[in-house]
């Protein structure tokens, strides 16, 4: 059966309402669970503030704790990919690989940030490889952190770019050509683009894979970014990290869209932790999700990790 084709659809602005509720009990379990959960929640954003406070008045060192340029600069690039990367042991799998060559194929200035303790040096000479700027940081606010730590580099070194990716190494995939669904965001024109909405907590778009294109849009999310502030609590950051909700950067007339039917395309194995994201072992992605790859692509699975 050939997979079902690619189509923009406005993000609804709809409120969760009771939604939310019924959301949160249903994948809690139950009730006890629920207010487990919410307990959880309280507790970790009632430890990140004091902390969060006092970096606020005492900065402290800067998160940027490495930055080269890569191989591939791309003067004059009018569109720059920020890429987070995240693994416990600093490991780049082949995986994430082949998706910075087809963010540089498809004409992007990619730059790598990585969340993680350490890199090993063929990793880091790997990405410097596809990249046009890699750089390592510590962990603090997540991938929006790493989004809004590296924006400003980005608007210095490419001031023209029309276009701005934030993606993340949290997906499998493409399991499809890549192409036609960058392309379905690209005929959409000015505004934000993302393949995934969640009403949860008000509608927004998903933040692994979100596409600005044109002045305004790109204006409207270098200054979302500038002005959001992270946390060491990453309930706090998901929540004011959802940029796709209108209530966050929509601002001088941006569009607001999502890309559907992406249940074929890009995958989410695994969920995020509260210590950064981690991905699965090897033989977890090679073995349970080998049906969704295609055959000459399997060895993105192979175990770098």
């Amino acid at each position: 059966m050939s997979p079902e084709p690619f189509r923009l659809t406005d993000l609804t602005e709809q409120p969760p309402g009771l939604r939310r509720a019924v959301h949160g009990y249903s994948t809690a379990g139950t009730w006890r669970r629920l207010a487990r959960r919410v307990a959880e929640v309280g507790l970790e954003v009632a430890a990140a503030l004091p902390r969060d406070a006092w970096r606020r008045r005492f900065p402290g060192p800067s998160p940027l704790l490495r930055l080269e340029a890569g191989e591939d600069p791309r003067p004059g690039a009018r569109s720059v990919a920020l890429y987070v990367h995240y693994a416990a042991s600093g490991r780049v799998s082949a995986l994430v690989l082949e998706q910075l060559r087809l963010l540089a194929a498809a004409g992007f200035a990619v730059v790598f940030i990585s969340n993680a303790p350490g890199l090993p040096a063929a990793d880091w000479e790997a990405v410097r490889a596809v990249a046009a700027l890699v750089v390592q940081r510590r962990n603090l606010g997540l991938d929006f952190g790493a989004w809004r730590d590296l924006a400003p580099e980005a608007r210095r070194r490419w001031p023209a770019a029309g276009e701005l990716l934030l993606a993340n190494d949290s997906v499998l995939g493409p399991i499809r050509p890549f192409g036609p669904m960058l392309a379905s965001l690209r005929d959409g024109g000015p505004g934000l683009f993302g393949l995934t909405e969640s009403i949860q907590g008000g509608p927004h778009l998903q933040s692994y894979f979100l596409l600005t294109r044109g002045a305004a849009a790109v204006a409207d999310l270098h200054h979302f970014l500038a002005a959001m502030r992270v946390s060491h609590s990453k309930w706090l950051v998901v929540q004011r990290g959802s940029c796709a909700s209108p209530a966050g950067c929509g601002r001088a007339g941006t569009g607001w869209r999502r890309c559907s039917a992406t249940a074929g395309w890009w995958r989410r194995p695994w969920q995020t932790r509260p210590s950064g994201r981690s991905s699965p072992p090897p033989t977890r992605c090679c073995t349970t999700w080998r049906r969704w790859r295609p055959r000459r692509g399997r060895r993105g699975c192979a175990s770098s990790r």
